[in-house]
């Protein structure tokens, strides 16, 4: 399926999806290698990611300790730009201060299509790899890698946090993210696309062990691509770095008691980088939202 999302103009759709995937709390290199696997051969998948994860990269939380997101910029001299950065995210997004861009209502394209997808556990949050389809922001093709999940909410509206955030990660070849937030309030209907793999997710004691969950389909993804936020921000986990065009719909879907409960059982402690200063940086939005 293709739909209107961003801005600029229509592109010829790519001939292919790239196996990108971002590193740390991301879909990281070792993930792209998984991915490479899983077009070539299933059965590699899980051998690849237990024999390439470096644990030092793994030696940063989420916590208010030496290891938190205050001090991760310490850690590892790759990762300065996690305390010294000046476009850093997740940001507070008012609704008030926005700034309306006649660009992002120019008609641009994205497609997901069912594929293969497998659900892990980084230790940090639940991923799924899906490399469903592609985007298309300022002039640039997006290849979708997949999805995780922070809760609460990294980003915020007027202050406000929500219980569940999906990211939608997708990447260049020239390393580049673009990033669709959907935020999501609970309500006592289930999110009947999400149960697909929801269940899956696996304990720590199953850390990059990736669980296939058969096909997925975008059918029922039901995604508002007319309605969002754009800024330029960064990856919300150590390295930090300041290449991410972030769209946060403002649309809020549904995540049920008991789905929240069951992210919360595999990952009891909050898993949501802080607020991050907006600065001189503008969040935009098209007519549609106004």
């Amino acid at each position: 399926m293709s739909t209107c999302f961003g801005s600029g103009s229509q592109p010829k759709c790519p001939q292919g999806m790239q196996a990108n995937m971002m590193s740390s709390h991301r879909f990281s290199a070792i993930l792209w290698l998984s991915l490479v696997a899983i077009s070539s051969t299933a059965v590699a998948h899980e051998n690849i990611l237990k024999t390439t994860v470096d644990p030092s990269n793994d030696a940063w939380d989420y916590s208010d300790g030496p290891n938190g997101p205050a001090h991760w910029g310490d850690l590892n001299p790759s990762w300065r730009t996690c305390n010294e950065g000046q476009n850093q995210s997740p940001i507070n997004i008012d609704t008030s201060n926005l700034v309306y861009d006649e660009k992002l209502d120019a008609p641009a394209t994205h497609e997901y299509v069912e594929t293969p997808a497998y659900v892990l556990n980084n230790g940090h949050t639940a991923q799924v790899i899906w490399p469903a389809g592609w985007i298309y922001i300022d002039g640039k093709n997006y290849s979708m890698t997949g999805f995780q999940f922070h809760s609460p909410s990294e980003h915020t509206i007027d202050g406000t946090s929500y219980p569940l955030e999906m990211q939608i990660v997708h990447m260049t070849d020239e390393g580049d993210y673009a990033v669709v937030v959907i935020l999501s309030s609970i309500q006592e209907m289930v999110n009947g696309w999400v149960a697909q793999f929801w269940d899956q997710i696996p304990s720590l004691s199953s850390i990059w062990q990736p669980v296939p969950v058969g096909n997925l389909s975008p059918d029922g993804f039901r995604v508002n691509f007319s309605k969002y936020y754009r800024y330029s921000g960064s990856l919300t986990s150590p390295d930090c770095q300041e290449n991410v065009i972030w769209t946060v719909l403002s649309t809020v879907y549904e995540i049920s008691p008991g789905q929240i409960e069951h992210l919360r059982s595999v990952f009891p402690d909050a898993n949501n980088r802080p607020i991050q200063p907006l600065g001189d940086r503008k969040v935009s939005y098209p007519k549609a939202s106004a």
